[in-house]
């Protein structure tokens, strides 16, 4: 069954919720969605955490391999086949170049690239954020928040306080108030 961003498939109990990278505030819903369903599901250590066999040294000074659980390599096993099934276009590509094995690295990876940004990139986007014709006022202020959020994931300093998102819902509500056929003004 084909799938878009943001669309869901079921596989014998098995869901996954669809991120194929073209679109980075899907990123935000995708990520949401896959850590309830994992942990849901009890694979989510698979994603946080590094299992692999290790080398240990025993009570005598021998050096063993110490196995990880079967139940860390199944949440292990299943984190992959997740990202494996999730992913599309740029984002599985991205993984897939790094690691075809390791769901703790591409979960990293994942966050590094959509979700790291630096302050003036996010700056650039508030300020040029724009409600389009056909949106409502509550939409918009998602967005705006949204934004507010990303600029708080940099610094808490950064992030607008009450006033201040108000300022910037307000003074954009007014701008789009402004524009010609803006039908949802008119009511």
């Amino acid at each position: 069954m084909s799938t878009s961003t943001g669309g869901t498939e079921e596989v014998s109990s098995f869901k996954t919720y669809h991120f194929d990278g073209s679109d980075r505030t899907k990123f935000r819903e995708w990520k949401i969605k896959t850590k309830a369903y994992a942990t849901r599901k009890k694979f989510w250590k698979g994603f946080t955490t590094d299992i692999r066999d290790t080398e240990v040294t025993d009570s005598n000074g021998k050096v063993v391999k110490a196995k990880s659980s079967e139940e860390d390599i199944t949440a292990k096993h299943t984190a992959m086949y997740y990202l494996i099934e999730s992913l599309e276009g740029s984002a599985f590509t991205m993984v897939t170049t790094e690691t075809e094995d390791d769901p703790k690295l591409a979960w990293d990876l994942l966050i590094k690239e959509y979700e790291e940004e630096d302050y003036e990139t996010v700056l650039r986007d508030l300020q040029t954020l724009t409600m389009t014709k056909t949106e409502k006022p509550s939409e918009f202020r998602d967005r705006l928040k949204l934004i507010n959020e990303r600029l708080e994931r940099i610094d808490k300093s950064y992030a607008l306080n009450e006033v201040q998102f108000k300022a910037q819902y307000l003074s954009k509500l007014i701008d789009a108030r402004a524009l010609p056929n803006n039908d949802w003004c008119k009511k």
